[in-house]
């Protein structure tokens, strides 16, 4: 059970830095920054020196196999009353220099996450997706170990398809 377990968190992991996604399971619980969260948020080292000077939000560099990026730590909530509402304030927090939103599967507003980042990119408000930084959260029902990269990918698909 704990190598299918491994096995599926390690494909999870490649998953979320192949796609320079951050996707975190209790993203709502700091304390458990360090315990053995596996993936990404279990290699973040806080980084002020490259905080946004526009903002001073601080960053955690992501260490993936292949690079490594520096997320802001704050990111700004995507649920929403609406999805006209939801595409509106994304475009707002971009241009008031927001570079990581947090959405999930219940907020029902991956979808139009994606829209106002296609949006975004149409109007030049950023030069390129990888400025971006979407993270998410898992239901407690899909963190079993045969569910979890495929809710993965599902959130990355809704938020993708656009």
């Amino acid at each position: 059970m704990a190598n299918t377990q491994s096995s599926s968190w390690n494909e999870a992991s490649r998953i979320a830095s192949r796609n320079l996604q951050t996707i975190g399971t209790d993203h709502d619980h700091a304390d458990r920054a360090h315990s053995a969260t596996p993936g990404p948020v279990r290699k973040a080292i806080m980084d002020t020196a490259t905080a946004n000077p526009a903002t001073g939000i601080p960053k955690v560099v992501l260490n993936s196999s292949t690079s490594r990026k520096a997320m802001p730590v704050i990111g700004f909530g995507t649920a929403a009353e609406s999805n006209d509402a939801l595409i509106s304030a994304v475009l707002e927090a971009i241009k008031l220099s927001y570079r990581h939103f947090d959405t999930a599967s219940m907020y029902g507003s991956e979808q139009a996450l994606g829209e106002a980042i296609a949006e975004a990119l149409k109007l030049d408000l950023v030069g390129s997706r990888d400025e971006l930084f979407i993270t998410s959260k898992l239901w407690p029902s899909d963190a079993h170990a045969d569910l979890v990269v495929l809710a993965l990918q599902k959130s990355i698909r809704t938020s993708s398809s656009h």
